[in-house]
């Protein structure tokens, strides 16, 4: 995970890697998400990153951190659900 960078906080937030034309209610939604990002474990927020954004399978992700399938998919579970709810929080 050093190897690939993944080991260390984002320097940008999402909103700021947002398009300029992004709506005020994207921005914070994107605002709330990465800041749900960022409190999570680095090995949920790598396992989230690696599913969500660069699409990899869980059995790949399994692989590239050495974890079981089991825990791939129970901590990118808890992981979704930390990001959805800090999305939906009311603001």
């Amino acid at each position: 995970l050093r190897m690939l960078g993944l080991d260390r906080e984002p320097a940008l937030g999402l909103d700021e890697l947002a398009s300029a034309s992004a709506s005020p209610e994207v921005r914070l939604e994107l605002r709330r998400a990465d800041g749900a990002l960022r409190s999570l474990s680095t090995r949920r927020r790598v396992i989230w990153t690696l599913r969500v954004v660069e699409g990899e399978t869980l059995p790949a992700i399994a692989e590239a951190t050495g974890l079981s399938l089991a825990t791939v998919k129970r901590e990118l579970t808890v992981a979704t659900e930390a990001v959805r709810a800090a999305v939906e929080e009311a603001p």
